[in-house]
């Protein structure tokens, strides 16, 4: 398949102990907007982000820790005129330390 077409969006579980500041990039729009505390779902998309068909993309994700231990948040990539949806979610995990932390790389659309 060719490189991304359409909208893309990626969806985040954000759980309790993190709040969500913000997301994306150039060209991303995240609903709702941060700060929101977890456990929320933040929905973030792009009209046209020009993914390669056998790259991947990293998504800054920037949350701040309100607990310590154990995180993990989740993501899942919809659109783009996907046709392998096998590869579309990654979780990351990381321990908190009272500081801020970025996650939140997802694999090829």
């Amino acid at each position: 398949s060719g490189a991304s077409t359409g909208i893309v969006s990626e969806s985040f579980s954000i759980p309790t102990g993190l709040t969500f500041n913000s997301g994306g990039g150039s060209g991303w729009t995240c609903a709702p907007t941060g700060p929101v505390a977890g456990p929320t779902t933040i929905v973030c998309t792009n009209s046209s982000p020009n993914i390669p068909a056998s790259g991947s993309v990293s998504f800054p994700l920037n949350v701040t820790p309100t607990t310590t231990g154990g995180i993990a948040i989740s993501g899942i990539v919809s659109g783009g005129g996907e046709t392998n949806t096998s590869n579309n979610s990654a979780t990351s995990n990381t321990t908190t330390v009272g500081c801020g932390i970025s996650a939140g790389v997802l694999s090829k659309l």
